[in-house]
């Protein structure tokens, strides 16, 4: 990153100028597991030091369930869904893995709202496949999907190789990932 002294030099190098969004508002939205002034004192501005305070309650781990991020039509939630999305993607920084995840957000959502009958127990599923805390359980509750939706077999067969070839540190940001794009789309019907 360029020379950065403000949340909102941060901001608008990731997002550009955009409207309606002011200085005060990102400086409140905006702060840091370490603290933004703390660590440009430091020297370094590296991705963990910019990590944005709670986003680690939407990652899985850590003996709980990771929450899922609330989108509202509001300056602070779209300041907030923006910030945490764009360190997820720069945590993963694997472009194959970022188109596989919207992908498989919008194959999610359309499940979930397939089948006239069980729309519930789809949902449930799908909850729970997002609530998984490792990778063997993210394997095993796709494969209850699958069993519902052979038509997406194929993407969701290459979606387990490339789940068990992810690198184990980069599967919670994965995941988050998934839960942050199926949020959105789900936010939007």
């Amino acid at each position: 990153l360029p020379e950065l002294k403000r949340e909102i030099e941060m901001y608008e190098h990731l997002f550009g100028d955009i409207e309606n969004i002011g200085i005060k508002a990102i400086d409140e939205v905006y702060v840091t597991q370490f603290g933004f002034k703390t660590v440009c004192r430091n020297g370094s501005v590296g991705l963990k030091e910019i990590e944005p305070k709670q986003l680690r309650e939407y990652l899985p781990g850590h003996g709980k369930a990771a929450a899922f991020p609330k989108i509202k039509d509001d300056e602070k939630s779209i300041i907030n869904y923006n910030i945490y999305l764009s360190w997820v993607l720069c945590m993963l920084n694997n472009k194959t893995l970022i188109d596989v995840a919207g992908d498989f957000a919008r194959m999610l959502r359309e499940y979930e709202a397939g089948g006239a009958r069980s729309k519930m127990g789809r949902a449930n599923k799908v909850l729970a496949l997002l609530d998984a805390s490792s990778r063997r359980q993210f394997i095993e509750k796709l494969t209850e999907i699958l069993a519902d939706d052979a038509a997406n077999g194929e993407f969701f067969t290459e979606l387990v190789v490339e789940t068990d070839k992810m690198q184990a540190d980069k599967f919670p940001y994965f995941l988050t990932l998934i839960k942050f794009k199926y949020t959105f789309i789900k936010s939007k019907n």
